[in-house]
Protein backbone atom coordinates (compact mmCIF):
# COMPACT_ATOMS: atom_id res chain seq x y z
CA UNK A 1 0.00 0.00 0.00
CA UNK A 2 1.34 3.58 -0.75
CA UNK A 3 2.43 5.96 2.05
CA UNK A 4 -0.75 8.06 0.95
CA UNK A 5 -3.49 5.39 1.57
CA UNK A 6 -1.36 4.24 5.08
CA UNK A 7 -1.78 8.01 5.87
CA UNK A 8 -5.64 7.81 5.36
CA UNK A 9 -6.24 4.72 7.43
CA UNK A 10 -4.12 5.96 10.34
CA UNK A 11 -5.95 8.95 10.25
CA UNK A 12 -9.27 7.14 10.07
CA UNK A 13 -8.34 4.86 12.85
CA UNK A 14 -6.99 7.64 14.98
CA UNK A 15 -10.01 10.15 14.74
CA UNK A 16 -12.72 6.87 15.56
CA UNK A 17 -12.27 8.57 19.30
CA UNK A 18 -11.26 11.62 19.67
CA UNK A 19 -11.81 13.84 17.02
CA UNK A 20 -9.85 14.45 13.93
CA UNK A 21 -8.16 17.70 15.30
CA UNK A 22 -6.95 16.52 18.36
CA UNK A 23 -5.44 13.42 16.68
CA UNK A 24 -3.43 15.51 14.39
CA UNK A 25 -2.19 17.78 17.30
CA UNK A 26 -1.40 14.41 18.88
CA UNK A 27 0.99 13.61 16.35
CA UNK A 28 5.12 14.31 16.94
CA UNK A 29 6.45 17.08 14.82
CA UNK A 30 8.20 16.36 11.81
CA UNK A 31 11.75 16.56 12.77
CA UNK A 32 14.06 14.04 12.16
CA UNK A 33 11.72 12.35 9.65
CA UNK A 34 13.09 9.00 9.33
CA UNK A 35 13.28 6.05 5.97
CA UNK A 36 10.09 4.45 7.52
CA UNK A 37 8.02 7.72 8.58
CA UNK A 38 5.13 8.77 6.75
CA UNK A 39 5.74 11.98 5.14
CA UNK A 40 4.92 14.96 6.82
CA UNK A 41 1.97 17.67 6.60
CA UNK A 42 0.67 20.46 8.39
CA UNK A 43 -1.68 21.45 11.67
CA UNK A 44 -1.67 24.87 11.58
CA UNK A 45 1.68 26.33 11.91
CA UNK A 46 3.21 22.85 12.56
CA UNK A 47 5.00 20.51 10.60
CA UNK A 48 4.02 16.69 11.81
CA UNK A 49 4.62 12.90 10.30
CA UNK A 50 3.24 9.45 11.66
CA UNK A 51 6.11 7.25 12.70
CA UNK A 52 6.43 3.44 12.43
CA UNK A 53 5.93 2.66 16.01
CA UNK A 54 1.98 4.45 14.84
CA UNK A 55 1.15 2.61 12.21
CA UNK A 56 1.86 -0.59 13.72
CA UNK A 57 -0.04 0.08 16.23
CA UNK A 58 -3.00 1.54 14.51
CA UNK A 59 -2.33 0.29 11.04
CA UNK A 60 -1.02 -3.09 12.02
CA UNK A 61 -2.47 -3.72 15.16
CA UNK A 62 1.51 -5.50 16.47
CA UNK A 63 1.22 -3.90 19.39
CA UNK A 64 -1.44 -2.29 21.88
CA UNK A 65 -4.35 -3.53 19.94
CA UNK A 66 -7.13 -1.23 20.68
CA UNK A 67 -11.39 -1.94 20.42
CA UNK A 68 -11.86 -0.06 17.40
CA UNK A 69 -13.63 -0.34 13.69
CA UNK A 70 -12.34 0.69 10.64
CA UNK A 71 -15.14 3.37 9.72
CA UNK A 72 -15.67 4.73 5.83
CA UNK A 73 -18.14 7.41 6.01
CA UNK A 74 -20.56 8.54 3.05
CA UNK A 75 -18.15 11.36 2.08
CA UNK A 76 -14.68 9.42 2.09
CA UNK A 77 -13.32 6.71 -0.24
CA UNK A 78 -11.40 4.25 0.76
CA UNK A 79 -9.38 3.30 -2.41
CA UNK A 80 -7.09 -0.25 -3.10
CA UNK A 81 -5.25 -0.80 -6.03
CA UNK A 82 -4.75 -3.74 -7.84
CA UNK A 83 -2.19 -5.42 -5.70
CA UNK A 84 -2.43 -3.35 -2.45
CA UNK A 85 -4.06 -5.01 0.81
CA UNK A 86 -5.91 -4.03 4.05
CA UNK A 87 -5.22 -7.00 6.98
CA UNK A 88 -6.62 -6.80 10.19
CA UNK A 89 -4.14 -8.88 12.45
CA UNK A 90 -4.84 -10.01 15.85
CA UNK A 91 -7.74 -7.86 16.37
CA UNK A 92 -11.85 -8.67 15.82
CA UNK A 93 -13.16 -5.85 14.30
CA UNK A 94 -15.48 -5.05 11.51
CA UNK A 95 -15.78 -2.11 8.52
CA UNK A 96 -18.82 -0.70 8.80
CA UNK A 97 -20.50 0.58 5.67
CA UNK A 98 -22.92 4.01 5.84
CA UNK A 99 -26.06 4.50 3.03
CA UNK A 100 -24.65 5.71 -0.36
CA UNK A 101 -21.44 4.01 -0.03
CA UNK A 102 -20.39 2.34 -2.92
CA UNK A 103 -17.49 -0.67 -2.88
CA UNK A 104 -15.74 -0.38 -6.47
CA UNK A 105 -13.87 -3.89 -7.56
CA UNK A 106 -11.05 -2.81 -9.81
CA UNK A 107 -9.87 -5.52 -12.33
CA UNK A 108 -11.04 -8.92 -13.47
CA UNK A 109 -9.83 -10.83 -10.25
CA UNK A 110 -10.73 -9.08 -7.22
CA UNK A 111 -11.13 -12.06 -4.25
CA UNK A 112 -11.99 -12.74 -0.87
CA UNK A 113 -10.52 -15.27 1.21
CA UNK A 114 -8.58 -16.46 -2.05
CA UNK A 115 -12.09 -16.85 -3.81
CA UNK A 116 -13.18 -14.62 -7.33
CA UNK A 117 -15.97 -12.23 -5.88
CA UNK A 118 -19.02 -12.56 -8.15
CA UNK A 119 -20.52 -9.61 -9.53
CA UNK A 120 -23.96 -8.37 -11.62
CA UNK A 121 -21.93 -9.22 -14.83
CA UNK A 122 -19.88 -11.69 -14.09
CA UNK A 123 -20.31 -15.56 -14.98
CA UNK A 124 -20.60 -18.07 -12.53
CA UNK A 125 -21.72 -21.15 -11.44
CA UNK A 126 -24.38 -21.13 -8.13
CA UNK A 127 -23.60 -24.41 -6.34
CA UNK A 128 -24.54 -26.15 -3.31
CA UNK A 129 -27.01 -23.47 -2.47
CA UNK A 130 -31.23 -23.60 -1.87
CA UNK A 131 -33.40 -21.22 -3.71
CA UNK A 132 -36.60 -21.54 -1.88
CA UNK A 133 -39.72 -20.89 -4.36
CA UNK A 134 -41.57 -19.17 -1.85
CA UNK A 135 -39.86 -16.13 -2.18
CA UNK A 136 -38.25 -16.63 -5.72
CA UNK A 137 -39.32 -16.23 -9.08
CA UNK A 138 -37.25 -17.36 -12.14
CA UNK A 139 -38.58 -16.25 -15.24
CA UNK A 140 -37.10 -16.49 -18.63
CA UNK A 141 -35.02 -19.73 -18.54
CA UNK A 142 -34.93 -21.84 -21.96
CA UNK A 143 -35.08 -25.74 -22.02
CA UNK A 144 -31.27 -25.66 -23.17
CA UNK A 145 -30.42 -23.82 -19.76
CA UNK A 146 -32.05 -26.77 -17.72
CA UNK A 147 -30.03 -29.98 -18.51
CA UNK A 148 -29.58 -33.02 -16.19
CA UNK A 149 -32.84 -32.22 -14.43
CA UNK A 150 -36.41 -34.01 -14.07
CA UNK A 151 -39.08 -33.19 -11.89
CA UNK A 152 -41.75 -36.42 -11.54
CA UNK A 153 -45.33 -36.46 -12.47
CA UNK A 154 -47.88 -39.07 -11.66
CA UNK A 155 -44.66 -41.20 -11.07
CA UNK A 156 -42.89 -40.70 -13.87
CA UNK A 157 -39.86 -38.39 -14.58
CA UNK A 158 -39.79 -35.33 -17.10
CA UNK A 159 -36.98 -33.97 -18.04
CA UNK A 160 -36.95 -29.71 -17.91
CA UNK A 161 -35.01 -29.33 -20.17
CA UNK A 162 -36.93 -31.69 -23.01
CA UNK A 163 -39.04 -30.71 -25.81
CA UNK A 164 -42.13 -32.87 -24.97
CA UNK A 165 -44.57 -33.53 -22.07
CA UNK A 166 -45.00 -36.89 -21.00
CA UNK A 167 -48.68 -37.48 -22.16
CA UNK A 168 -50.20 -35.15 -24.77
CA UNK A 169 -53.40 -34.74 -26.50
CA UNK A 170 -54.74 -33.11 -29.46
CA UNK A 171 -57.91 -32.93 -31.20
CA UNK A 172 -59.81 -31.94 -34.79
CA UNK A 173 -61.02 -28.76 -34.42
CA UNK A 174 -63.41 -28.70 -38.00
CA UNK A 175 -64.09 -31.75 -40.12
CA UNK A 176 -61.39 -32.77 -42.65
CA UNK A 177 -63.21 -33.58 -45.98
CA UNK A 178 -62.18 -34.96 -49.21
CA UNK A 179 -60.74 -38.21 -48.04
CA UNK A 180 -59.02 -39.88 -50.97
CA UNK A 181 -57.99 -43.63 -52.03
CA UNK A 182 -54.41 -42.90 -50.65
CA UNK A 183 -53.68 -42.53 -47.00
CA UNK A 184 -53.65 -38.43 -46.27
CA UNK A 185 -52.65 -36.86 -43.45
CA UNK A 186 -55.59 -35.96 -40.39
CA UNK A 187 -55.53 -32.51 -40.08
CA UNK A 188 -54.55 -31.62 -36.39
CA UNK A 189 -54.13 -35.27 -35.45
CA UNK A 190 -50.10 -34.95 -35.13
CA UNK A 191 -47.23 -34.99 -32.42
CA UNK A 192 -43.85 -34.12 -32.27
CA UNK A 193 -41.58 -36.77 -31.40
CA UNK A 194 -37.95 -37.03 -30.16
CA UNK A 195 -34.77 -39.12 -31.76
CA UNK A 196 -34.04 -42.39 -29.58
CA UNK A 197 -37.48 -42.28 -27.34
CA UNK A 198 -40.27 -44.97 -27.40
CA UNK A 199 -44.06 -43.28 -27.35
CA UNK A 200 -47.37 -45.19 -26.91
CA UNK A 201 -50.13 -43.53 -29.29
CA UNK A 202 -53.87 -43.83 -29.94
CA UNK A 203 -56.07 -42.28 -32.09
CA UNK A 204 -59.67 -41.93 -32.09
CA UNK A 205 -61.45 -40.89 -35.57
CA UNK A 206 -64.63 -40.40 -36.21
CA UNK A 207 -65.64 -40.83 -39.68
CA UNK A 208 -68.34 -40.95 -41.74
CA UNK A 209 -68.25 -42.95 -45.54
CA UNK A 210 -71.45 -42.69 -47.61
CA UNK A 211 -71.78 -45.96 -49.21
CA UNK A 212 -71.69 -49.38 -47.66
CA UNK A 213 -68.74 -50.23 -49.77
CA UNK A 214 -66.49 -47.22 -49.46
CA UNK A 215 -64.16 -48.59 -46.97
CA UNK A 216 -62.32 -46.88 -44.46
CA UNK A 217 -58.66 -47.66 -43.11
CA UNK A 218 -56.59 -46.09 -40.69
CA UNK A 219 -52.85 -45.74 -39.74
CA UNK A 220 -49.95 -43.72 -38.64
CA UNK A 221 -46.88 -42.12 -40.42
CA UNK A 222 -43.93 -41.02 -38.39
CA UNK A 223 -40.20 -40.33 -38.93
CA UNK A 224 -37.97 -41.92 -41.08
CA UNK A 225 -35.95 -45.24 -40.33
CA UNK A 226 -37.77 -45.89 -37.07
CA UNK A 227 -36.48 -48.61 -34.62
CA UNK A 228 -39.67 -50.21 -34.64
CA UNK A 229 -43.42 -49.50 -35.09
CA UNK A 230 -46.31 -51.54 -33.69
CA UNK A 231 -49.75 -50.90 -34.86
CA UNK A 232 -53.31 -51.79 -34.15
CA UNK A 233 -56.03 -50.75 -36.33
CA UNK A 234 -59.62 -51.09 -35.22
CA UNK A 235 -62.09 -51.03 -37.71
CA UNK A 236 -66.04 -51.92 -39.39
CA UNK A 237 -64.86 -54.08 -41.43
CA UNK A 238 -68.29 -55.44 -43.05
CA UNK A 239 -71.98 -53.89 -42.36
CA UNK A 240 -73.50 -53.79 -39.19
CA UNK A 241 -70.72 -56.14 -37.91
CA UNK A 242 -68.45 -55.45 -34.67
CA UNK A 243 -65.13 -53.79 -35.00
CA UNK A 244 -62.19 -56.35 -35.89
CA UNK A 245 -58.34 -55.70 -35.20
CA UNK A 246 -55.64 -55.70 -38.31
CA UNK A 247 -52.40 -55.70 -36.63
CA UNK A 248 -49.01 -54.60 -38.43
CA UNK A 249 -45.62 -53.41 -37.89
CA UNK A 250 -45.18 -50.83 -40.68
CA UNK A 251 -46.72 -47.28 -41.33
CA UNK A 252 -49.84 -46.96 -43.55
CA UNK A 253 -50.52 -50.25 -43.22
CA UNK A 254 -53.11 -50.87 -45.36
CA UNK A 255 -56.01 -53.63 -44.93
CA UNK A 256 -57.89 -53.30 -47.89
CA UNK A 257 -61.01 -53.07 -45.99
CA UNK A 258 -64.36 -52.75 -48.37
CA UNK A 259 -67.08 -52.39 -46.35
CA UNK A 260 -68.58 -49.98 -44.05
CA UNK A 261 -72.10 -48.84 -42.68
CA UNK A 262 -73.89 -46.12 -45.12
CA UNK A 263 -73.93 -42.39 -43.54
CA UNK A 264 -73.54 -43.44 -40.05
CA UNK A 265 -70.94 -41.99 -37.70
CA UNK A 266 -68.40 -44.96 -36.21
CA UNK A 267 -65.11 -44.48 -33.99
CA UNK A 268 -61.66 -45.80 -36.27
CA UNK A 269 -58.90 -46.67 -33.90
CA UNK A 270 -55.36 -47.04 -34.56
CA UNK A 271 -52.61 -47.79 -31.26
CA UNK A 272 -49.67 -49.15 -31.05
CA UNK A 273 -45.88 -48.42 -30.00
CA UNK A 274 -43.28 -46.60 -31.81
CA UNK A 275 -39.47 -47.10 -30.96
CA UNK A 276 -37.90 -43.98 -32.75
CA UNK A 277 -34.80 -44.07 -34.77
CA UNK A 278 -31.98 -41.73 -34.91
CA UNK A 279 -34.91 -39.31 -36.49
CA UNK A 280 -37.15 -36.42 -34.94
CA UNK A 281 -40.04 -35.63 -36.84
CA UNK A 282 -43.82 -36.06 -36.50
CA UNK A 283 -46.12 -39.29 -35.66
CA UNK A 284 -49.89 -38.50 -37.33
CA UNK A 285 -52.75 -40.60 -38.03
CA UNK A 286 -53.83 -41.01 -41.52
CA UNK A 287 -56.83 -42.52 -43.39
CA UNK A 288 -57.82 -43.72 -46.72
CA UNK A 289 -61.06 -44.88 -47.93
CA UNK A 290 -60.86 -47.95 -50.05
CA UNK A 291 -63.16 -47.47 -52.83
CA UNK A 292 -66.33 -45.55 -53.92
CA UNK A 293 -67.97 -43.00 -52.36
CA UNK A 294 -66.56 -40.01 -49.60
CA UNK A 295 -65.37 -39.90 -46.70
CA UNK A 296 -64.74 -37.43 -43.83
CA UNK A 297 -63.31 -37.56 -40.80
CA UNK A 298 -65.64 -35.47 -37.91
CA UNK A 299 -64.24 -33.03 -35.14
CA UNK A 300 -63.68 -34.05 -31.92
CA UNK A 301 -61.61 -36.58 -32.91
CA UNK A 302 -58.59 -37.29 -31.01
CA UNK A 303 -55.33 -38.29 -30.11
CA UNK A 304 -53.21 -39.52 -27.39
CA UNK A 305 -49.68 -39.71 -26.89
CA UNK A 306 -47.13 -41.02 -24.19
CA UNK A 307 -43.53 -40.55 -23.85
CA UNK A 308 -41.97 -43.93 -22.28
CA UNK A 309 -38.56 -43.11 -22.40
Amino acid sequence: MNIRKLLIIAGALLAAGTGQAQVISALPAAAGVGATDIAPFSQGATTRKVTAAQIREYVLNDAAPLATDLNVLASENLSLGAVEDIGIISQTGSITLFAGTDIALLGASATLNGVAIPTISSTDTLTNKTISGASNTLTNIGNGSLTNSTITINGQAVSLGGTSAPTQTTVVASDVTGIGTTYQDVTGLGFAVEANATYEFEFSIAVVPDATTTGVDVSVNGPASPTAVYVTQIRVSAANLAPSEALATTYDFDTGNTASISAFARVYRCRGLLVNGANAGTLIARVKREAVGSLSVLAGSYGVLRRIN
